[in-house]
């Protein structure tokens, strides 16, 4: 049985392919998307995502104003930003966004695990008592 379904978001297929391998690994089901733009058609069509792992800095859509989009499909949903780009302005956007966690690059499998395992509680926490 999965420990919930994650959605990876990054340009960098390297760090795609990390992230999932990492977590296919401690039993989560994974996918990912190289755009930000295939990120949101995901979510939006499948609904399921127990959390999002993002960059801020992408092509197109970068990962703040992706964050938004995220938000206004399912506000409760932890989008965990990870990044090499680790302004002081950029952690305020993430967080002034709603955005579960920051994490910067180079990141460790320990911070991974224990960020994805607090969230996906967290967010089965909040469906959970919305039900209600």
């Amino acid at each position: 049985m999965s420990k919930g379904k994650i959605l990876v978001v990054d340009d960098e297929v390297t760090i795609c392919n990390s992230l999932c391998n990492l977590l296919m690994g401690e039993g989560y089901d994974v996918d990912y998307r190289l755009s930000a733009q295939d990120g949101l058609e995901v979510i939006k069509q499948q609904k399921d995502f127990d959390v999002v792992i993002t960059d801020i800095t992408m092509p197109g859509i970068d990962g703040i104003a992706f964050l938004k989009e995220i938000k206004q499909v399912d506000s409760m949903l932890p989008v965990v930003i990870i990044t090499g780009s680790t302004t002081d302005e950029n952690i305020e956007k993430t967080f002034r966004g709603h955005a579960y966690e920051f994490i910067a690059k180079p990141f460790t499998a320990a911070k991974i695990f224990f960020v994805v395992k607090q969230a996906v509680t967290y967010y089965a926490a909040l469906k959970k008592f919305k039900s209600k």
